[in-house]
């Protein structure tokens, strides 16, 4: 049976590909978190 709109046909891979897309930007916000804080601390 055919989706009606099979672009939005959202299956277990494509959500483990958007999951690890999600956590591998969230450590980079916390990477970049971190080197910021580490320069504020140096700055105070």
């Amino acid at each position: 049976m055919l989706a009606y709109n099979s672009g939005f046909d959202f299956t277990i891979e494509d959500q483990n590909i958007m999951e690890a897309e999600r956590i591998n930007a969230i450590s980079a916000l916390l990477s970049d978190l971190t080197v910021r804080e580490a320069e504020l601390r140096r700055y105070l």
